[in-house]
C-alpha cells in the first residue's frame, strides 16, 4: 500500500495514543510507526520509556499500556483517519484519496520467545483483522454523530511490522524473528538495526562511503 508522505514519528510514547496519533496525521504524517508491544505489559513503571530530559533516550524496557488498551488505542486511531479522510477537510474525489492514503506500521519486540507468545500473536493478528474492535467500536459512536456509523472503516489496519530488538541481541536471533514473522504471520518485516551490530568500519562504510 502506497502513504501520502514518507513523514511519519517513529515508535514511542509519543504515538501510542489515538490523540497523538491523530494529531501525528493531521501534522502530514502518512507513515505511522506505532509504539512498541511486548509480552511484559503488566510492568509497573515509575517514568515514560523515553526519558527527554536532555537528548532523548530509551532508559526502560517498557510498554505503559495492556496489549488490549494498545488494540483500541490503534483501531480507534484509525477509524478517525478513516472518519477524517471522509470530510471535505482533504479536498474531493482523487485528490481526496491521494491525500490521505496512510500505513500504520507495528512495532514489536523484543525477543522471538515474547514475539511468537500467544499474546503477542494475537494481537498482530486483531490488527491485521479487526473486524470485532471495528465493530464494538462503532457501536460507541455516539447519537449526535450516527452518520458518522456508516463509514467504511479499514479493518487490516497493519500489513508491515518494524523489529525492535536490544542492542547485543544475537543475529541469528533477529533472523528467527523475521522468519517468523514472514513466514508464520504473512506481515512485510522491516528491521529496526542497531548501529552496534555492525562493526566501526563497516558503519563509517555506510554512513561516509554509501550515503
Amino acid at each position: 500500500m502506497p502513504a501520502s508522505t514518507a513523514v511519519g514519528p517513529a515508535a514511542g510514547p509519543q504515538d501510542q495514543l489515538i490523540q497523538n496519533i491523530i494529531l501525528s496525521w493531521l501534522g502530514g504524517s502518512r507513515i505511522i510507526e506505532l509504539k512498541t508491544v511486548q509480552i511484559m505489559d503488566e510492568r509497573k513503571m515509575t517514568r515514560p520509556c523515553i526519558y527527554a530530559g536532555h537528548v532523548g533516550f530509551n532508559v526502560e524496557w517498557s510498554q505503559e499500556l495492556k496489549l488490549e488498551q494498545s488494540l483500541v488505542e490503534y483501531v480507534a486511531s484509525s477509524m478517525l483517519v478513516d472518519i477524517l479522510s471522509h470530510t471535505d477537510l482533504v479536498g474531493f474525489g482523487e485528490a481526496r484519496e491521494a491525500a490521505t492514503q496512510t500505513i500504520f506500521d507495528l512495532s514489536v519486540g523484543y525477543d522471538l520467545k515474547g514475539i511468537s507468545s500467544a499474546a503477542v500473536r494475537g494481537f498482530v493478528e486483531q490488527t491485521m483483522n479487526a473486524t470485532a474492535m471495528v465493530e464494538r467500536l462503532r457501536a460507541e459512536i455516539p447519537e449526535e454523530f450516527r452518520e458518522l456509523r456508516d463509514v467504511p472503516f479499514k479493518t487490516d489496519l497493519c500489513k508491515s511490522i518494524t523489529l525492535s530488538t536490544f542492542h547485543g541481541c544475537p543475529k541469528d536471533e533477529i533472523e528467527r524473528i523475521c522468519e517468523f514473522l514472514l513466514g508464520e504471520m504473512g506481515v512485510h518485516t522491516v528491521i529496526k538495526l542497531n548501529p552496534t551490530q555492525l562493526d566501526r568500519a563497516y558503519l563509517e562504510h555506510l554512513l561516509h562511503e554509501k550515503m
